[in-house]
């Protein structure tokens, strides 16, 4: 994207935590998003003799006016190039920015300013002895009991749904349904009951490998972490904490209960709740600023082409994101963990 759709008007710096960018946006890119905007609007009204998507523009224009439209077409313009204006203008920013419009007429470049957190100063620790000095992933093995208990509660679930569909009471007496080779094809495309217990246990196997290299990956950014100096703003530890609330919310009702009913049955408030985080918050925040530190340090870079396609599969399940947003998102995602296969592979 040509940098002459904008021009940087001036840039402050205030504490070496925030900037503050006054743009200039040229009015022909903001007109690129005037039939969008006009959509939008048809998508919400409906006049006499026309349903809701059916009015025409002329008629759309003369009801919610140009003045409307031009602010619509605005912040569309602004959401989509200024992803951009922070990566050719080389902004460290650690937050989405503030937005506010300064300037805005018919036929006439927009004004604007946006302010942004900063990166902090970021002083890493010896990061590649952290990583060596932490144990390596210990061998795991899946002992036979581990099957048989695994078996045993398979076999007790079934019983117990055989038992509600007929409405049967279970106790210790009823017995479980035999494992035999009719029973494990039940449960997917399997021989008998040795191919079913030899995938079982490739499946244990894997599971515990994985445990344990997760375990030696926490524990290698927990150490990483506790060594590195950074002042980290407070405005990201907030935001952090209110994403931890938010995803709390999510799985409360996804156990059909009601937020309030169980803060209640807890005992404790909100408050309570983000005070308790606020120590975990800040070691998210904190891996989140060294991760690209370490990138940026050892030049490590999600791939390209792995990126076009998450971002692909991506809008395939949501086709209004935003595809500068979502490359963006993506890149950070999959470069941070390509900082995390470069410590553990350390030894």
């Amino acid at each position: 994207m040509s940098n002459k759709q904008y021009k940087i008007l001036n840039q402050e710096e205030k504490d070496k935590s925030e900037l503050v960018v006054t743009v200039e946006l040229d009015q022909k890119f903001i007109d690129q998003f005037r039939d969008a905007s006009i959509k939008d609007f048809k998508a919400d009204i409906e006049m006499d003799g026309f349903r809701k998507g059916q009015v025409p523009d002329k008629m759309i224009i003369e009801k919610v006016g140009e003045m409307a439209i031009l602010e619509k077409s605005a912040y569309k313009a602004l959401n989509n190039i200024i992803p951009m204006i922070i990566v050719q203008e080389k902004i460290n920013a650690l937050t989405q920015p503030a937005i506010s419009i300064t300037k805005i007429a018919q036929g006439s470049p927009l004004e604007f300013k946006m302010t942004v957190t900063l990166m902090p100063e970021i002083n890493l620790p010896d990061y590649k002895k952290i990583a060596k000095d932490v144990a390596q992933v210990k061998e795991v093995k899946v002992e036979e009991k581990e099957i048989e208990e695994y078996l045993d509660y398979i076999r007790t679930q079934r019983r117990d749904a055989i038992a509600m569909s007929k409405n049967e009471k279970i106790d210790a007496k009823t017995p479980l349904p035999e494992l035999d080779d009719d029973f494990v094809k039940t449960l997917g495309n399997f021989k008998d009951v040795e191919d079913f217990k030899k995938q079982l246990k490739e499946n244990v196997q894997q599971d515990k490998e994985l445990k344990e290299k997760q375990k030696r990956r926490l524990d290698i950014m927990e150490k990483v972490i506790t060594e590195t100096k950074v002042n980290v703003p407070d405005v990201l530890i907030e935001q952090e904490v209110e994403n931890m609330l938010h995803k709390f919310k999510h799985d409360i009702e996804n156990m059909k209960m009601k937020y309030e009913d169980y803060l209640n049955a807890i005992k404790k408030t909100e408050e309570d709740l983000k005070k308790e985080w606020k120590t975990d918050a800040e070691k998210r925040v904190k891996m989140n600023l060294i991760l690209p530190k370490i990138a940026e340090t050892e030049k490590l870079k999600a791939k390209d082409e792995d990126v076009a396609h998450e971002v692909k599969h991506l809008k395939e399940h949501n086709p209004e994101v935003d595809e500068n947003h979502a490359t963006i998102y993506v890149g950070n995602v999959l470069t941070n963990e390509e900082v995390f296969k470069f410590l553990e592979e350390i030894s």
